[in-house]
């Protein structure tokens, strides 16, 4: 069983957020205990990341449509160029699992910067305005990935 104490609980809150599905919006609340498990599954997922160029461990957790959770982290090769962020390994791997629908992403970083540019716009194409949740200090931001990423491509 995996347990993360987050140093401040009280910030945590019921949030009702609108989740973009195949072709229309759906209502969720995430309870405190669903994004506890969420961004503990982030943060799991920092320790087996390989970032030997930036230094810069990053662990994300994708909540899919059953409810399961999937974690990736960050993998770069040698020369630095040639990487996959966290938030995209966490997304890719649920698809190959056939998770089709992802329902929110936690993202645990050092410093609780948000997705990358390339990260927007993949989880934007793939999963439509979902909610990020940015773990900070013990704590989260909440984030609609549309808000993220403003004026965002989108095929016609």
């Amino acid at each position: 069983m995996l347990c993360v104490q987050l140093l401040h609980a009280s910030s945590f809150r019921d949030t009702l957020m609108n989740v973009q599905g195949s072709n229309r919006k759906i209502a969720m609340k995430l309870s405190q205990d669903l994004i506890t498990q969420l961004i503990a599954h982030a943060r799991s997922a920092i320790n087996p990341g390989l970032s030997p160029v930036s230094k810069y461990p990053v662990g994300a957790a994708v909540l899919t449509g059953d409810g399961s959770i999937v974690i990736g982290c960050n993998i770069e090769t040698p020369s630095g160029r040639l990487a996959c962020c966290a938030e995209r390994v966490a997304l890719f791997s649920a698809l190959a699992k056939g998770k089709k629908k992802i329902i929110a992403l936690a993202l645990a970083t050092p410093d609780g910067q948000t997705p990358c540019g390339t990260c927007r716009q993949v989880l934007l194409d793939m999963c439509g305005s979902i909610p990020i949740l940015i773990a900070k200090n013990g704590s989260y931001e909440t984030h609609e990935l549309g808000d993220l990423l403003p004026n965002a491509y989108q095929r016609n």
